[in-house]
């Protein structure tokens, strides 16, 4: 997954993303993907590039 691209995004998390809170926006996505991921019993992987900007 191309976490900056759901970052931008998702709707939960755009907002953070449009006011440069990226760390923020980054730590929510990583623990709903890793919540998901544990209630589906896979194995996520998310790419964030140092590029992200608005």
């Amino acid at each position: 997954m191309d976490g900056c691209n759901r970052i931008a995004f998702w709707q939960e998390i755009c907002q953070l993303f449009k006011t440069n809170q990226l760390d923020t926006a980054r730590n929510i996505l990583l623990s709903k993907l890793s919540s998901y991921a544990n209630f589906e019993a896979i194995k996520s992987s998310v790419f964030l590039y140092p590029i992200c900007t608005s």
